[in-house]
């Protein structure tokens, strides 16, 4: 017999080693028990494994698989936690719609007034004491514009309308203070404001009334007389356009963007302000004719209580200017603080922005 050592702790002797290969070849019931005595004997370690002998169905090949050790715990799998480089989506800012400015009356004429005196009389505006003025703080701010003429002269209805008050102001007041037109009428017309109001005429400091409240008034009719009652100096027609409520002595706005121009003639508007858009009150204004040198003098409102007519916004103007090239400035102290040229469109308002940065 041959001997076979083998290390480990059960050492034994086995038969002749070529006898026994044919043997377990032969026979495999054989094989299984030499296989199952070499596993319970084989060499010990750390790490022990168990041997699982697989037999083909129709082959006498053996196959030796190593399989782990169910004694051992399974191995884990241990996730690979390292951050990858996800890009960064940066979301699309939806755009915010830029607020729309505030939207201001359209800048549009509306002569809508005919004069209330006929062209045999003064019918042109008297510009020594204009409207929104107070002659060098030399007499309260005027709220409407006057028309030099003599007692008796020929008033007529500037337009078609009503009227809502003839008569005096002794009781029914529509200024600051009783008796302050004398005996007025009061013209309610078809048309509206630009900022869609009643716009009403007033005729002041009347010599006589020919009409009475509630009579149905054409353009051009006569209404009654110039006079001087009421706090007038001197015989004149006070005249005034008011917008929204006709009993209101601050509902006024300015006649020179109301009354149509003559034929060939047009108004300069104008806006005189600081650097931080205050209006400047009381600045003289020349505005001179670069034809033939003429000189004409307007002054911005005294007041902020003076309206500006909707749309335009101005705090000055001149009417009853014939057309052509104007040069305007504003002087003060020997200091010129504006100087500009502007072109005078016949039939049309000429807008000017002054600013001035003292």
């Amino acid at each position: 017999m041959a001997k076979i050592k083998r290390q480990g702790t059960c050492p034994g002797t086995y038969p002749n080693a070529n006898q026994l290969y044919k043997d377990m070849m032969l026979r495999p019931v054989l094989l299984m028990l030499l296989a199952l005595l070499l596993a319970a004997c084989g060499p010990q370690s750390d790490s022990s494994q168990a041997l699982s002998v697989t037999l083909p169905p129709e082959d006498d090949e053996r196959v030796l698989l190593a399989t782990p050790d169910p004694t051992q715990p399974p191995p884990t799998f241990t996730p690979d936690l390292t951050p990858t480089d996800t890009p960064t989506v940066t979301p699309t800012p939806t755009p915010t719609p830029t607020p729309e400015p505030t939207a201001i009356p359209q800048q549009v004429d509306h002569y809508l007034l005919a004069r209330p005196i006929s062209s045999d009389g003064v019918d042109y505006l008297d510009r020594t004491y204009g409207y929104g003025d107070t002659q060098r703080d030399a007499r309260p701010v005027h709220y409407g514009v006057d028309f030099f003429n003599p007692t008796g002269t020929p008033v007529l209805a500037a337009a078609a309308g009503t009227v809502i008050y003839a008569g005096d102001d002794l009781e029914t007041l529509f200024g600051p203070q009783p008796d302050y037109y004398g005996n007025l009428i009061v013209i309610e017309h078809e048309f509206r404001s630009p900022e869609n109001l009643p716009v009403f005429t007033l005729y002041g400091h009347l010599d006589r009334v020919l009409v009475g409240t509630g009579h149905v008034v054409e353009e051009g009719e006569q209404i009654g007389f110039v006079g001087g009652t009421g706090v007038a100096i001197g015989p004149h027609l006070h005249f005034e356009v008011r917008v929204g409520d006709p009993t209101d002595f601050g509902s006024t706005r300015n006649p020179d963007l109301w009354i149509k121009p003559y034929v060939g003639f047009g108004t300069l508007a104008a806006r005189v302000v600081n650097s931080d858009g205050e209006f400047l009150p009381g600045e003289g204004l020349t505005i001179r004719s670069l034809a033939d040198g003429t000189n004409r003098y307007a002054f911005t409102y005294a007041s902020d209580a003076v309206n500006s007519s909707a749309g335009w916004g101005e705090n000055v103007t001149m009417g009853d200017m014939p057309m052509g090239s104007y040069e305007v400035y504003i002087s003060n102290a020997g200091r010129v603080w504006f100087r500009g040229q502007v072109e005078i469109q016949p039939n049309q308002t000429t807008w000017l922005e002054i600013v001035i940065d003292r």
